[in-house]
């Protein structure tokens, strides 16, 4: 009985050895599988890291020439801009002093024409004196005839008296 029992202990502790051998045979292709599935999911996400990678190298060489295209132009811009300030500043002077000029010149003219206007102002002035002048020797001259007229008549008279 013994030895049925020794030989029962050892078929069961053999179908348990089986058992757990079976279950960790199972455990271990789990495993497996499982690390393969891992492995696989990183290789994935390790090729998906590199087309990411790929595509944001990509997206920022094309940023860059962008920006160094965008760069050249304001640039561009800016020159261009300098040029037409510099332009404008350059004729803004020539037109300040041209317009100082016209205002020297419209100075002149007002200067001139108020001098022009004081010496017509003078001159008219000397021809009314003058014309009161003329008027005057005109009367005096007509006073002069009149009485020379007088004179003559009353002569011709006092000479047809004799006659």
């Amino acid at each position: 009985m013994l030895k049925s029992i020794k030989q029962t202990l050892e078929r069961s502790r053999e179908e348990n050895i089986d058992a757990i051998t079976v279950i960790l045979n199972k455990r271990e292709q789990d495993y497996r599988t499982t690390i393969e599935n891992l492995e696989l999911q990183r290789h994935q996400s390790l090729s998906s890291l590199e087309d990411l990678v790929c595509n944001q190298n990509t997206i920022l060489s094309k940023l860059r020439l962008y920006s160094r295209q965008l760069t050249n132009e304001i640039e561009t811009i800016l020159e261009q801009k300098n040029e037409i300030v510099q332009e404008i500043t350059v004729e803004n002077q020539e037109l300040r002093m041209k317009l100082s000029n016209a205002y020297q010149r419209l100075e002149q003219t007002d200067t001139q024409l108020l001098q022009h206007n004081d010496t017509h102002i003078k001159l008219k002035q000397r021809l009314i004196e003058l014309n009161n002048k003329i008027k005057e020797y005109e009367n005096i001259i007509n006073q002069i005839k009149t009485k020379d007229l007088i004179d003559y008549q009353q002569r011709l008279a006092y000479m047809s008296q004799r006659s």
